[in-house]
């Protein structure tokens, strides 16, 4: 496709229209057996989903499937269970990665190799990095733990993305930059969190399990952030069973013509709201604040109180939850009464801010107080920096790791500027590179 880039452009059209029809109409070979909703479920489901994968669910209680269900002697016990077609393969309850492999979405990593450059997390920033390293010819790796898109992948539409006036949903706009990254040969490895990361010997090394390590000469740490909690007893049970950091199609199917509560005032909540106000009977919005002109944009703010399936409740916060395996309930408070109010409410939705992916470098890197990472001049003040020269602009406190997107700290969160940080990453990897590989590595 990379030497014949016209008959390229046909066989990718093709592939991409065949896998969309494939979608649409549920025509799959793997399908999920499930018996009620529960957290494995809806984990299942959207990992399949936002990996673009085909998938058709049926509902072992309402027959869907009978003899389906006969032929794989499915019963309770087994569900959530999927069954993988073309290898007459019934998989109970299983993890990512064994689905992954099942169904043959997992690259392999070469272990005893060395790559120019690893890239872990594949949110806006790190796909974007995958696609200017590997077309510029860089032996490139992309680690990935769940899905490509990052929390940008969530977005049931991004409106404010340059070159896209009618909006582009996050998982679209990632499924593109994935499939330009294999068009110029970047390894995509998922679903392997990495653990930990060694950056005292060069080659770098990355820590994917308790047995496997991959080395890099370079690395970039595009893990992004995840939305705050609101530590409440039992939130933990009912998360994917009535609790959500996504507002996806998904999602959406699941609160038909309920009542739903977004916590947040961001774009990402203004934009969950506004979609979910599409299969919701009634959308309650949840702010600390006294308004949302502070955090959210104009135009979602707007389209918000256009909209009257949706209303905002200011210096209000859930203070309780209730249910047994799912959700059931919720009492929020409006702290500036005093008021209290129970609802009936099963599906609750936070989007409450960010808490940096930096868990896993275990004090390797500099962060700030806020556990994002030091880079640029804030970088070179660091105590372990020792280079005569300064950090550039992305580099981190070691030299030959970069940061970018929203894991760095300073960064603006938009999908735009984790973009353009993702591609000038490798414009000053370059540089640092061959700075290291002259033996200056020594100096650090």
């Amino acid at each position: 496709m990379s030497a014949e880039p016209d008959v390229g452009e046909i066989i990718m059209r093709a592939f991409m229209l065949r896998r969309m029809g494939f979608i649409s109409h549920q025509q799959a070979s793997a399908t999920i057996i499930t018996a009620q909703l529960t957290g494995d479920t809806l984990r299942i489901e959207r990992f399949l989903e936002r990996n673009g994968y085909p998938l058709e669910i049926l509902h072992y209680e309402n027959g869907d499937g009978h003899q389906l269900i006969q032929d794989y002697e499915v019963s309770t016990d087994d569900l959530p269970a999927v069954i993988i077609h073309n290898r007459k393969e019934l998989l109970r309850n299983p993890s990512n990665l064994q689905l992954a492999k099942a169904l043959g979405l997992v690259e392999k990593v070469r272990l005893e190799h060395t790559y120019d450059v690893a890239i872990v997390g594949a949110g806006p920033a790190g796909l974007s990095a995958t696609v200017y390293a590997a077309s510029e010819g860089l032996d490139t790796i992309l680690i990935e733990a769940e899905a490509p898109g990052g929390q940008a992948g969530t977005s049931s539409k991004i409106e404010n993305y340059l070159g896209f006036p009618l909006g582009i949903s996050g998982q679209e706009l990632a499924s593109r930059a994935q499939v330009q990254a294999h068009k110029f040969g970047a390894t995509i490895s998922l679903p392997f969190p990495v653990q930990a990361l060694d950056c005292d010997n060069r080659p770098y090394r990355l820590q994917l399990n308790d047995e496997e390590v991959l080395k890099a000469r370079a690395v970039i740490v595009a893990t992004g952030a995840r939305y705050r909690k609101l530590g409440l007893e039992n939130e933990d049970v009912f998360e994917g069973a009535g609790i959500y950091y996504a507002a996806t199609a998904m999602e959406g199917d699941l609160c038909k013509d309920e009542e739903v509560v977004v916590i947040g005032g961001g774009n990402s909540a203004g934009q969950a709201a506004f979609f979910l106000s599409r299969f919701a009977k009634h959308v309650h919005i949840l702010v600390r604040g006294q308004s949302l002109a502070a955090s959210m944009s104009d135009y979602l703010v707007q389209r918000i109180d256009g909209v009257s399936r949706i209303t905002l409740h200011t210096e209000t916060e859930v203070i309780t939850l209730g249910g047994d395996r799912h959700l059931e309930k919720l009492t929020w408070r409006h702290n500036g009464t005093g008021a209290v109010e129970d609802r009936a409410i099963r599906h609750l939705f936070l989007m409450l801010g960010a808490v940096p992916n930096t868990q896993w470098l275990q004090g390797c890197l500099q962060l700030d107080d806020n556990g994002f990472i030091l880079t640029g001049e804030d970088a070179t003040r660091s105590s372990d920096w020792q280079l005569g020269r300064q950090a550039k602009i992305l580099e981190t406190s070691v030299p030959g790791v970069f940061a970018a997107g929203d894991v760095r700290s300073g960064s603006i969160k938009r999908v735009a500027s984790a973009v353009g940080e993702g591609a000038m990453t490798v414009s000053q990897l370059h540089q640092v590179v061959a700075e290291l590989d002259d033996g200056n590595e020594g100096l650090r």
